[in-house]
């Protein structure tokens, strides 16, 4: 199933991110990868597909830079340095390595076969449709039709929601000629698409039901918070300009829940966002005027202060932040 290119879906049923070539300027960004794998692997649900021409292309940008390494560390040996030659390798050679690498980064990676869509593709080239286009009156696009198709096969075979990361607008060309408004959503960069499908998945009963139960439990998650004055938001405009070291305790026991909401879920985290209405105890240094460099403490307490508590609960130890 695809979602409109020009609208903004419900990502919390996007089951897959597809990976465009162009999304690095040149040969893929290895760790950046890794982290994407490891992040999908987690989450449980969500899988990173990549073609095998996508590979190839990375491949041959890779060997590029291998000749040029090669050379240089000829030059080098050549002029007496202890240095390695690399061996060589053709662009073949690399895009096996590189897949091998790419298919060992996590159980969410898929590389998918283009080799039923070739006849299209060329065909796509041919005739200038798709994402084919002229360069210097050499007729491109083959290989991104073929993995584009590719990606809508797996998409419909098996009724599976998916993005597309490219930073080409000929993607979204083809995809609007060959689908018109039923493509897939489309991101120009893999950190927005990042954002947007792991942060989007909405918790279900049971979750909402333990984010209740915890926000309840104010008097244990307020224990012992200090709010820093770097949080302290729109209460800066309100404390004179002699007073300095601003600190906020928070009165954990006088704090009433007044508000849940931005419940979500997945298999590393349950997060939501509490309200609460609890006594803030503000504390700050007061230069005396009649002795420069002495300070005093000067406090206030505000009895019924609004604090909104972020609250993440991995499967590690809990983490709060609280903000004004």
């Amino acid at each position: 199933m695809e979602t409109a290119a020009g609208s903004d879906p419900n990502f919390s049923r996007v089951g897959a991110i597809a990976l465009d070539t162009n999304i690095f300027a040149e040969a893929p960004g290895m760790e950046t990868l890794r982290s994407l794998c490891s992040r999908a692997d987690k989450h449980g649900r969500i899988e990173i597909w990549v073609t095998d021409t996508v590979i190839w292309e990375w491949g041959q940008h890779l060997h590029g830079h291998h000749v040029s390494l090669r050379a240089a560390t000829k030059k080098l040996h050549s002029a007496g340095f202890s240095v390695e030659v690399p061996d060589e390798k053709t662009a073949k050679d690399i895009a096996l390595d590189l897949s091998g690498v790419i298919t060992s980064l996590g159980s969410s990676i898929r590389v998918l076969s283009t080799a039923d869509f070739a006849h299209e593709a060329l065909r796509d080239q041919i005739l200038l449709e798709g994402p084919a286009k002229r360069k210097s009156e050499v007729k491109t696009g083959a290989a991104d039709s073929a993995h584009l198709r590719a990606y809508i096969h797996e998409g419909r075979s098996r009724d599976l929601e998916y993005v597309v990361v490219s930073a080409d607008k000929d993607t979204r060309n083809a995809y609007q000629q060959w689908l018109g408004t039923e493509g897939p959503h489309i991101f120009s960069d893999l950190r927005r698409a990042t954002e947007k499908i792991f942060g989007s998945v909405p918790s279900d009963a049971d979750g909402l039901s333990l984010a209740l139960r915890l926000a309840y439990e104010g008097n244990v998650l307020l224990r012992d918070v200090t709010i820093s004055e770097g949080n302290m938001g729109d209460w800066e405009d309100l404390v004179p300009d002699d007073i300095s070291s601003l600190s906020f305790d928070v009165d954990a026991a006088s704090a009433k829940l007044v508000g849940l909401n931005h419940t979500k879920q997945d298999v590393t985290a349950l997060t939501f966002t509490a309200s609460y209405l609890a006594e803030v105890r503000i504390a700050g240094l007061l230069e005396s005027p009649w002795s420069r460099g002495s300070t005093r403490t000067q406090e206030a307490t505000v009895p019924r202060a609004l604090l909104r508590a972020d609250i993440s609960l991995p499967a590690g130890p809990r983490q709060l932040r609280m903000r004004w």
